[in-house]
């Protein structure tokens, strides 16, 4: 990684005609806790769409060997963000997609549909029913 960040600084410099010094910005406790997360919705999709390959291609059934890990994925989630985020997510990851591939829309204020294409959009959605996710210390 090194290597990479001084093949950009001697780029720069040359560009420039001068020395420069790259610096790495740390990542925030919040950018950590937001990077996790997306890893876990991501992570979550993925084994839905193998327990869904794995019953189509060998009509095997793994729902109830899963079933377990997920409750126990789906309480923590609910530890740490909530009831209403909880129920956002539960939306996005099991309700969200239709069997045909369709996407589902998140029916807003009565009449707004809310198209969740992403965790970001989950995220962000997350972060204005619930202020404190976005806090540092949580």
């Amino acid at each position: 990684m090194e290597k990479e960040y001084k093949q950009v600084q001697l780029g720069v410099d040359e560009i420039l005609g001068t020395k420069t010094l790259i610096r790495r910005k740390r990542k925030s406790v919040l950018d950590k806790k937001r990077e996790l997360f997306f890893n876990v919705i991501v992570m979550m999709e993925e084994i839905f769409v193998r327990q869904n390959l794995v019953y189509a291609d060998l009509n095997l059934d793994f729902t109830n060997y899963d079933e377990k890990f997920f409750t126990i994925i789906d309480m923590l989630l609910y530890m740490n963000f909530g009831k209403q985020c909880m129920e956002l997510i539960g939306f996005y990851l099991y309700d969200r997609v239709n069997a045909d591939g369709t996407i589902n829309a998140l029916l807003v204020n009565d009449d707004e549909e809310l198209f969740l294409n992403n965790p970001t959009d989950l995220w962000n959605l997350m972060s204005k029913v619930n202020p404190k996710i976005d806090e540092q210390n949580i």
